[in-house]
């Protein structure tokens, strides 16, 4: 479990980006209160994000990705989430 600060550090992302993906449901961090908690999956979601977004993804295209993605391991759970080469 990771705080936003420990997210912003190793997504080398700032905090307000990390509030702005919130706000725009790219990603979903557990709350207390004000306290935002950050999972693995939720790490791995914020990387994926970065990487879209540096490679000039909009963040609607980039939601509509993780969505897709989410549908695909849902529909197959035996594939694990790997991809195909």
């Amino acid at each position: 479990m990771y705080s936003i600060s420990e997210i912003s550090k190793l997504v080398h992302v700032h905090n307000q980006t990390l509030r702005n993906w919130e706000r725009g449901g790219l990603i979903k961090p557990k709350r207390f209160g004000h306290v935002r908690i950050f999972s693995e999956l939720d790490l791995k979601r914020c990387e994926a994000i970065k990487r879209y977004s540096r490679r000039g993804v909009s963040l609607q295209r980039i939601q509509a990705l993780m969505n897709l993605r989410a549908k695909t391991q849902v529909e197959n759970p035996e594939s694990g989430g790997a991809r195909e080469a």
